[in-house]
């Protein structure tokens, strides 16, 4: 993988996904859903689009590393992507989706049956919030974190750098004013494993490993 794939995957990625996330519609309640339909939906297609990229960049810097830790981290990946990624594609693009369709009936009609039918299309218990697919794709995700702070730990990285991998878990958060943060951080942590791969073949080799 050359440089610039990587430096795309684990900085340009989660830092272009950060910002594109404060656009997401903070939503009270689902009457609020009919006047930022397509917001909603380019967020999350923006964000089905990111997390297989994240999971690939993740496995990339775990190639290096040897150890328990870091090849749990690496088989958490595939439930991460299997359940999460079709999770913010139901409830978001789909969601929206209905929201779209729902505005082109009249005012009166929508808003006497659209509530009610987007809460029970979005509450789906199998791939809706909070469902089955949530809560596994959201374990999975923590675990893949956890073991990635534990695999760099034992290969010797830095504190800064275990503690920015630590507050990528906040991506989980799906929306902001946390998940922007946790995509950033890992943005930093990936910057801090380039850096030091391409300056210092002397680092240890948890730095060295993109």
């Amino acid at each position: 993988m050359t440089f610039p794939v990587r430096a795309a995957l684990l900085v340009g990625v989660p830092l272009a996904f950060s910002v594109l996330l404060w656009f997401h519609p903070m939503l009270s309640d689902y009457d609020a859903l009919w006047d930022v339909t397509a917001r909603f939906q380019a967020v999350h297609l923006g964000m089905v689009l990111a997390l297989p990229l994240l999971a690939v960049g993740i496995y990339g810097l775990l190639a290096g590393l040897h150890g328990r830790a870091a090849a749990v981290g690496r088989v958490a990946l595939i439930p991460f992507v299997t359940f999460y990624v079709p999770y913010v594609a139901f409830e978001g693009i789909a969601v929206g989706v209905l929201g779209d369709r729902l505005n082109d009936l009249p005012a009166g009609q929508r808003d006497a049956i659209g509530p009610g039918m987007v809460e029970d299309f979005a509450r789906n218990p199998i791939v809706g919030e909070p469902s089955l697919f949530w809560a596994l794709g959201t374990t999975a995700w923590i675990t893949v974190v956890v073991a990635t702070v534990l695999a760099f730990r034992r290969a010797g990285a830095p504190l800064s750098l275990q503690l920015l991998l630590g507050a990528s878990a906040l991506i989980g958060a799906h929306a902001p004013p946390l998940a922007p943060i946790g995509w950033a951080c890992f943005a930093a942590a990936g910057w801090m494993v380039l850096r030091a791969r391409r300056t210092a073949v002397a680092k240890p080799a948890a730095l060295a490993a993109a």
